[in-house]
């Protein structure tokens, strides 16, 4: 079982990590340490996290990339897909993420037809991982 502390000093001596980039990955990690209902936790919005660290967009999927990394993944990216206003959440598959992008084209995933324009309409999301789990409840 890692620590909150003992993965601040393994990522502060990272060579590969940005000075910028680590304090985004720490006041990330504070963040989720700190909510107090960790059923929140399952779902954390990109845009939360740029609010909660105070960092760019560019930033914050800088930190995210390496928070999710094989080295130290402490949350889960994921996607969900919103057609409409009023439409509830379909989650997709990141192998469905990776082929759209290949393709340029996303296939509904439950209507079997591609959907229009599906880049406005895919929006990524996080939730905490084992690891970080380990970490939360420390």
């Amino acid at each position: 079982m890692i620590k909150k502390t003992e993965l601040l000093t393994l990522l502060s001596s990272d060579s590969e990590l940005k000075k910028d980039i680590y304090s985004v990955c720490e006041r990330i990690i504070e963040y989720v340490c700190s909510v107090s209902n960790k059923n929140a936790l399952r779902y954390i919005p990109y845009y939360s996290l740029c609010e909660r660290t105070g960092a760019s967009a560019e930033e914050v999927l800088l930190a995210i990339s390496y928070l999710s990394g094989i080295n130290y993944p402490i949350l889960n990216v994921k996607f969900e897909l919103i057609e409409f206003e009023d439409s509830e959440p379909i989650q997709i598959s990141n192998e469905d993420i990776i082929e759209a992008r290949l393709t340029n084209t996303l296939i509904h995933p439950i209507k079997g037809i591609p959907v229009d324009n599906y880049k406005n309409k895919v929006f990524m999301y996080f939730c905490i991982s084992d690891l970080g789990k380990e970490i939360i409840y420390e």
